[in-house]
């Protein structure tokens, strides 16, 4: 049988839906270790995988860049000659280049879950694959600028710290302030670990009145690192809370206790399951509901979602895991 020496895998836009897509990478290179992985992305998710051992290339796309830009595209990619092409955006790609193997364009899933359901592609190929390691998120580098970072805000210690990350992309998906002040209030008064805010710099400044609540024990350092040192954060963290956002992905895949705070988005497409994943939501009828935007005057699913049920969830995970 011939060799696999070429894979190409078109992966998604947004840097929580790549990050769901990293285990089907992380598969193929078990499963083909000589063969060279490009990678399709978006210039927002390229820092996901730019870092990665399993990846040699990357090819961002933009759908934006008119037709000459599309044409620079394609040409970069038929460059070469596949043997495998996985498109987990289900698009034409797969098809405008030269190929041996494709994925298939119509498909019927029989998951619910994102993650799963990407996996689930590479069955419909008849290809069995390894069980997949983890991804490299970030490197050595990485891990040493997040702790010059940490120290930086007057933390002496190099993990066991509380990550939360209070804002999502969008304004749906991101539980109320005072949600979260009530949460760290109780924290602070029943825990012992420092707590880090983290996001990105949009979210800095949403997230800066958390900070009053207590500066010698909290600090806000979104803004402050890239996504691989987020990533660094997130695995030396002993609980990471998080709005259904990348962050909550990356807790998942780095296998970090994760209470993950639903709303309108559905629940079992984009959250987990397993002993170190706890999924918080209100159950209001009107929930999931998978909208842009709210019918409703209020947001009852995370208008009505109490710190108490939160906190409840947080010190069941750490009292389990703290020391794993």
């Amino acid at each position: 049988m011939e060799a696999t020496k070429r894979i190409l895998i078109v992966t998604l836009s947004n840097i929580g839906d790549v990050i769901l897509t990293t285990p089907v990478i992380t598969s193929l290179a078990a499963r083909y270790p000589e063969a060279k992985i490009t990678v399709v992305t978006s210039l927002r998710a390229e820092g996901v995988l730019e870092g990665s051992r399993f990846i040699h290339d990357i090819v961002i796309y933009n759908k934006k860049s008119g037709l000459s830009g599309q044409l620079r595209f394609l040409n970069q990619l038929r460059r070469h000659r596949y043997d495998l092409v996985v498109d987990l955006r289900r698009t034409a790609i797969a098809y405008l280049v030269r190929a041996k193997r494709r994925s298939p364009l119509f498909r019927h899933y029989r998951q619910m879950s994102m993650r799963n359901r990407h996996l689930e592609v590479l069955g419909m190929m008849k290809l069995e694959c390894p069980e997949a390691p983890q991804f490299d998120f970030f490197s050595k580098v990485d891990d040493n600028n997040a702790l010059e970072k940490v120290h930086a805000e007057g933390l002496s210690t190099a993990r066991d710290w509380i990550l939360v990350a209070p804002v999502a992309a969008s304004e749906l998906k991101t539980w109320r302030l005072d949600g979260f002040r009530d949460l760290l209030r109780g924290l602070l008064r029943e825990r012992s670990e420092d707590i880090l805010l983290v996001g990105d710099m949009r979210e800095r400044e949403l997230a800066a009145p958390l900070v009053d609540l207590n500066p010698k024990r909290i600090r806000n350092l979104a803004g402050r690192t890239t996504l691989p040192e987020l990533a660094a954060l997130i695995a030396r963290a002993s609980l990471l809370i998080a709005n259904d956002s990348a962050a909550m992905h990356l807790g998942y895949e780095l296998n970090r206790p994760v209470v993950a705070l639903f709303g309108p988005t559905h629940y079992k497409k984009s959250g987990y399951t397993g002993e170190k994943f706890r999924i918080v939501r209100e159950p209001v009828e009107c929930s999931p509901c998978e909208r842009p935007r709210c019918r409703f005057a209020r947001q009852a699913c995370f208008e009505d979602l109490k710190a108490d049920k939160v906190m409840k969830a947080c010190e069941e995970l750490l009292r389990v895991h703290t020391s794993s």
